[in-house]
């Protein structure tokens, strides 16, 4: 009676294992954000509005400053309200590197200015910890499994149930 109910046991946890450990590979691998078409447009225009406004003044816009170019620019059809565009001139080492940070509407994202390109992006939130919580959960569900399905196997090789 033991064994069929160890067996099984195992088996669930070996499915447990692997729910978790994909559960683990989806979130290492959801910290980048490519960009749809309208996102890079909106990110490319403020990125040349602060890369402009360096070159004009000698230093990039005050925050100020680049939600009134925002609004200017939604007035005109650019649709800049509701992403939650905001300019941060102190995320770098720098006194000209910059962050704009906006909506997807799945998570706020961040560019920095010190990056290549403009084509990917880094989700705020990092899901690493979530990842490192679902990576530990697979590896004790899959020693789990080991365990009970080697202790089922063991006792049904001997004909009794396993007493440890």
């Amino acid at each position: 009676m033991v064994r069929p109910f160890q067996f099984l046991a195992g088996f669930v946890a070996a499915l447990f294992a692997i729910l978790f450990l994909v559960l683990f590979l989806l979130a290492a691998s959801s910290g980048d954000h490519t960009l749809r078409s309208t996102e890079r447009t909106h990110l490319e225009a403020a990125v040349q509005f602060v890369r402009d406004r360096e070159r004009t003044n000698g230093l990039a816009p005050s925050p100020e400053e680049f939600e009134a170019w925002t609004r200017e620019m939604d007035l005109k059809g650019f649709r800049f309200e509701g992403n939650g565009f905001t300019l941060d001139k102190r995320c770098g080492s720098k006194p000209s590197e910059f962050c704009l940070s906006f909506s997807t509407g799945d998570g706020f994202v961040t560019y920095k200015s010190w990056q290549p390109a403009t084509d990917k992006v880094s989700f705020d939130d990092s899901p690493l910890p979530f990842g490192f919580a679902s990576l530990v959960a697979g590896l004790a569900s899959a020693i789990l499994a080991i365990w009970l399905l080697s202790s089922a196997g063991r006792a049904g090789a001997s004909g009794k149930p396993n007493e440890g």
